[in-house]
C-alpha cells in the first residue's frame, strides 16, 4: 500500500483479495520500499484460489475521514475533471466541488466536501444542471 497510507492501517481490518477472497489485515510492514514507497501488508483470507504466501493486488477499507458523508453516485457529476455535487440553495442550486473517497457497486458513493450529512442534495438531474455554462447553475 502507498506509505502515505499505511498509518490509517490497523491489524483486523477488512481486505478483499483479487479474485474474491476475504478477510482481515494481520501484518503491516515498518519498513518502506524506496523505489515504490510502499508497505508491505500482510492479510488472513479465505475463499478464492490464493497460495499461502502469494502476493496479490487487493481492497483494503479504510475508515473514512472526519466529514465524509455516503450519497447516491448520480449525485456526483463532474466538470473539467473536478467531482462536484449541487445542493439545493433558497430557490436556486450551488455546486459544490467533493472528493471521490469510494464508489460502491450498489450506487453509493462516499465523498468529501464543503457540505454535512443531511444537506439537500439534487440527485435526478444532476448531469443537466452540470451541462448548463457555468454562472447560469
Amino acid at each position: 500500500m502507498p506509505a502515505r497510507d499505511a498509518t490509517s492501517l490497523r491489524p483486523g481490518m477488512a481486505v478483499r483479495a483479487d479474485g474474491g477472497a476475504e478477510g482481515q489485515v494481520s501484518e503491516i510492514g515498518g519498513a518502506v520500499d524506496p523505489a515504490s514507497q510502499t508497505v508491505r501488508v500482510r492479510a488472513e483470507v479465505s475463499g478464492g484460489h490464493l497460495l499461502i504466501g502469494e502476493q496479490t493486488r487487493a481492497t483494503l477499507w479504510l475508515p473514512a475521514p472526519p466529514g465524509a458523508v455516503r450519497v447516491p453516485s448520480e449525485a456526483v457529476v463532474e466538470r473539467d475533471g473536478q467531482p462536484r455535487v449541487y445542493l439545493v440553495r433558497g430557490s436556486g442550486y450551488v455546486a459544490v466541488p467533493v472528493q471521490r473517497l469510494a464508489q460502491t457497486t450498489d450506487g453509493q458513493s462516499v465523498v468529501h466536501g464543503a457540505f454535512a450529512a443531511g444537506s439537500e442534495l439534487v440527485v435526478r438531474g444532476a448531469a443537466r444542471l452540470n451541462a448548463m455554462p457555468a454562472g447560469s447553475e
